[in-house]
Formats: C-alpha cells, structure tokens, sequence
C-alpha cells in the first residue's frame, strides 16, 4: 500500500540490536539523517530495546512479531565472542518478554496489515498541524457514539496522519478500533488507544493520496480483521 522508500522495521531493529554489517548500518544511517518518518521508527525501537521503563504505546501485532523473530534468531545462532556492541542486559531483555506478554491479548486478531500508531512528543504534533501541507478534517460522530469530537489531521508530503478524539467511551470487553480504507478499497485496522476517554495518535508512512474514509467500530477484545461492530464515527477524505 505504502509507496515510499522508507527503511524496512526488521531492518532498524537489526540495527538496534546490532545485527547488521558496516555496510548496512552506513546505509541506515544515512537514511534516518534525512527521514523523519524512518527517524522517528529507528528512536522508539531504541526505546522498546534498550529502555527498562515501561513502553507509552502498545506495539502492533507486526512489531511484537519482529522482536520474537529476532529473539529466536539469537537463540538459534552459534555462541561468538561477545563485544559490547552485541550485549544485552538480563534487566532488558526481561522488559521485553514482559511486554510481549503483557500485550499478547491485546493484539490477538490483528493481521500484519494493521496500521502503525506510534509516539510522539508535543512539539512536533504541533510543527505538524502547523505545517502548510497538513489538512484538518472533522470527525462526524455517528447516533451509537453521538457525544464524541475530534479532527483529523493528514499530510500527503509527509505521508502522516494525527489523530485526536474526545468522548470515547470506555470498553471492558471489547475495543474502539480504528479503519483506514483506501481507493482501492484495502482496509488497514489499528485497536485506538484510549486515556480516559481521549486518544491521541501519529501514523507515519501513510500513502495519503489514495485515502478514501476512514472510521471507528467497536469490536471484540483484541479487534478484529474487517469491521463487525457498530461504527462510532467516520472521517470523509476529500482528496483533490
């Protein structure tokens, strides 16, 4: 769907972790020079690895399964000479098992097609919605959720997406999750994180040009393939 040259993420956790060639990481390290998109990917693996505290935002489905591969792929490969460019502390490789696990149930249903919600810090939510190219859209609550607001805001330069909503409600066996639809009519799905009540979220690597709508439903725990429940609210895309 994404028609961009951004970085591979298996390719920044390798990197992160080590794992490439001089080679490769020259050419990662390029990239994420002039790539914010890809930058800010590369900083918030960073943090998931290396950091001990607690992560701010659940990763998708696609991301735990990458740390799982590349947890395998170090316990299958013979012993070497450890450096301390390769060494792992007991402490993180335990905060990342904890967060798989932990996040496990909240993932499940979810294909590797689910869109990416990613962190963010204060400032370049607003660097964004000031941005000449970004365009605010409403979001129009439908009659299951009538109390909810919020906008839209959608980059086709930067290929991003910012999302804020006000008046979710709170679900106890079920989740608000988010559709992405396109022109062609594929569909991207993310479970919406919510604190009391609000969400705020970044999508980055977005192909803005083909959006077509985007929605909200509620599903089962864990969120589901294609929608099922009832939609909470819709956000027409205008593309010119």
């Amino acid at each position: 769907m994404v028609k961009s040259n951004h970085l591979t993420e298996q390719q920044l956790i390798d990197y992160v972790l080590g794992e490439l060639s001089d080679e490769e990481r020259s050419i990662v390290s390029q990239h994420t020079t002039t790539c914010s998109a890809c930058k800010r990917t590369l900083i918030h693996w960073e943090k998931i690895i290396t950091s001990e505290s607690s992560i701010p935002v659940p990763p998708s489905a696609e991301k735990m399964d990458l740390v799982w591969k590349n947890l395998d792929t170090k316990r299958t490969k013979p012993r070497r000479k450890i450096t301390p460019r390769f060494v792992f502390s007991i402490s993180s490789l335990t905060a990342i098992l904890m967060l798989v696990v932990a996040l496990a149930s909240l993932n499940k249903g979810m294909d590797h097609d689910a869109v990416q919600i990613a962190p963010f810090e204060e400032q370049e939510r607003l660097n964004f919605q000031q941005n000449p190219h970004t365009q605010q859209l409403d979001i129009e609550p439908l009659s299951y959720q009538p109390d909810l607001n919020g906008y839209v805001w959608v980059n086709d330069v930067t290929h991003e997406i910012f999302v804020e909503i006000d008046g979710l409600s709170e679900l106890q066996n079920q989740d608000h999750q988010l559709w992405i639809i396109f022109t062609d009519n594929n569909v991207q799905g993310a479970i919406i994180p919510i604190q009391e009540g609000s969400s705020r979220f970044f999508m980055h690597g977005m192909d803005v040009e083909t959006l077509k709508l985007i929605k909200a439903s509620v599903e089962p725990k864990g969120g589901s393939h294609t929608p099922t429940g009832p939609e909470t609210f819709i956000v027409d895309i205008k593309n010119e």
